[in-house]
């Protein structure tokens, strides 16, 4: 029944097109669409700043830097848990014992 209510929902509700027409869904180009973007990361960063009572862009540094070493070092116990991204990216890791810690 459920399942049923829902379909029908989904097949009468209005296109894309349709509610851009009607200046319900607004229609805005890729740059904007960008801009828009890195203003949500600049207010989620200084939020963060702001709760940990430090400079983000520093700890994410320290982060960038301890992992790339622990990386670059296969003598390392942490070395099998990072894999190395393409330039200008952090190294990211594989497996996390914890969902708090993921990234």
């Amino acid at each position: 029944m459920r399942k049923e209510l829902l379909a029908v929902k989904l097949r009468n509700r209005p296109s894309k097109q349709e509610l851009e027409d009607r200046n319900i869904f607004p229609v805005r180009s890729d740059q904007e669409r960008q801009e828009i973007r890195q203003q949500i990361e600049m207010k989620l960063a200084k939020s963060a700043e702001r709760i940990i009572r430090a400079d983000l862009r520093s700890i994410l540094d320290l982060y960038r830097k301890r992992a790339f070493n622990i990386s670059a070092d296969p003598t390392h116990p942490g070395h099998k848990l990072f894999r190395l991204l393409p330039p200008g990216k952090p190294a990211a890791t594989e497996t996390v014992s914890s969902p708090r810690l993921s990234l």
